[in-house]
């Protein structure tokens, strides 16, 4: 008797989100990853509050076998405006968000 097996090697590729906000005093964001939501390592793996750089940059790279949504979030009490984007991100994809506290 012969027995085949059949298994999915899907490779991860890189997917880079780069995110430089503008007019602002906040010092982090959080990015979290909706599929993990109910997962036991939610918050070791799908929350992460990032700090901002001096230039109020971040870069954060995701490691993705399949697409994915990514939640961005934060408030800026100074402004009193919410940042909140929802992304479709692809593996491979490199995606640059400039956000501007200033406009409406």
């Amino acid at each position: 008797m012969l027995i085949l097996s059949c298994i999915s090697l899907k490779k991860k590729k890189k997917s880079t989100l780069n995110i430089q906000l503008e007019n602002t005093s906040l010092k982090s964001i959080i990015i979290s990853q909706p599929k993990l939501y109910l997962s036991r390592n939610f918050l070791n793996q799908g929350y992460r509050e990032i700090a901002l750089d001096d230039s109020k940059m971040i870069s954060q790279t995701f490691n993705f076998v399949e697409p994915q949504f990514i939640d961005i979030s934060a408030y800026d009490n100074l402004t009193k405006k919410r940042l909140r984007y929802s992304l479709y991100i692809s593996p491979g994809d490199d995606l640059n968000i400039i956000a501007d506290f200033s406009k409406e």
